[in-house]
């Protein structure tokens, strides 16, 4: 803190680690419990390094600029420079305009480097870092105690993982280099293939009533997801929906009465990710989801230090938009994908002992 008193203070940190990653498969038959051996096997000890610096600049009474970096080095992806910075405008008392950039990578998993499967996945050759960058601009009002929120934002994701299938030449390759068996009709491997963008805009209302004691939150998301695999061919991004609704409300009955409480999550139709869509008769979709939740909580009875908390919460449907097991096309079988499931009733009971 330069000036010791706020207005210009700057932040520096490192961050070293030593890491052993493992990863091993292991396929193993459920009737003999038979292992006909490991495959995937990857042990690899390497070092990160990590520098970043911030600083907080109060401009004047009403404005103030975030500002930083991170630099991160990974012996096998190369290094990483993410920038951010945030800069916060208040044009009258209660409320806040604030424009925001920031940047990220990620680095592929151990999983995903390591990952082969002689029936359907060749192992990847080399894999670069996941990267995103992403602009957000958010207008806020208090109003006593009530406050209006409206987000506007763009986020491009770049090199994005996925599984991609081989060709037939491609394939051909990997059978002579025994990678995959010769009767597997296709196979798959991980790369840095596609881009994903997204943008949109997120409203919403929360705050509270008679002495806060009701208490309510109101949000409405509406976000547009493109992926790229190829060059101007962009298409909607599976397993995203486009529009995303949430609603709270609680009430405080009073000190020696629970806290009541209820909250429902919206999600429009989505299409199904990761799957081979032209081998549906029709393109695979989840109907939208609704999850309704019900909460009460508050002190037991002739004991304040013991808190309790019972919630149910219900969905109309149980089909998540992801599929599970490798297949992602069209059998016999199968003709609809096989989703991976939700829970429709979920019912919760705890309580918490407070020392004093």
């Amino acid at each position: 803190d330069w000036f010791a008193d706020g207005r210009e203070s700057t932040l520096l940190g490192v961050d070293g680690r030593v890491r052993n990653m493992q990863y091993v498969s292991n396929i193993i038959d459920a009737a003999s419990g038979r292992n006909p051996g490991s495959v995937a096997y990857y042990s690899h000890v390497d070092t990160a390094l990590g520098a970043y610096i911030q600083h907080v600049a109060r401009l004047s009474r009403d404005v103030q600029l975030n500002a930083g970096t991170r630099f991160d080095s990974y012996p096998r992806f190369g290094s990483a420079l993410s920038p951010r910075a945030a800069l916060v405008f208040e044009p009258w008392d209660g409320s806040s305009i604030k424009a925001i950039y920031s940047s990220a990578f990620r680095a592929p998993s151990v999983s995903t480097l390591a990952f082969a499967l002689p029936l359907l996945v060749v192992p990847a050759e080399s894999l670069g870092n996941e990267r995103v960058n992403s602009a957000e601009l958010t207008g806020e009002q208090r109003l006593g105690t009530h406050t209006l929120r409206t987000t506007l934002f763009y986020s491009r994701w770049q090199d994005m993982v996925e599984l991609v299938r081989l060709t037939p030449s491609e394939l051909s390759k990997a059978k002579t280099a025994g990678q995959v068996l010769a009767f597997v009709p296709e196979a798959y491997q991980y790369r840095n293939t596609s881009t994903i963008d997204s943008y949109g805009f997120t409203v919403g209302s929360e705050g509270g009533l008679f002495e806060r004691r009701l208490r309510y939150g109101l949000s409405l998301t509406e976000a547009f997801a493109r992926k790229q695999s190829t060059p101007g061919a962009g298409e909607q991004l599976e397993g995203a929906p486009v529009t995303q609704a949430a609603a709270r409300l609680s009430y405080d009955l009073g000190e020696r009465w629970p806290t009541l409480a209820l909250a429902s999550v919206f999600s429009t139709q989505t299409l199904v990710y990761g799957v081979d869509r032209a081998t549906y008769a029709t393109t695979p979709s989840v109907a939208p989801r609704v999850v309704a939740l019900a909460n009460m909580s508050g002190a037991c009875p002739g004991l304040s230090a013991l808190r309790y908390r019972f919630g149910v919460q219900l969905a109309n449907h149980a089909n998540s938009a992801y599929p599970v097991g490798t297949v992602k096309h069209a059998t016999a079988e199968n003709p609809d994908p096989v989703l991976f499931p939700l829970r429709t009733f979920t019912a919760q009971l705890g309580f918490e002992y407070t020392f004093e």
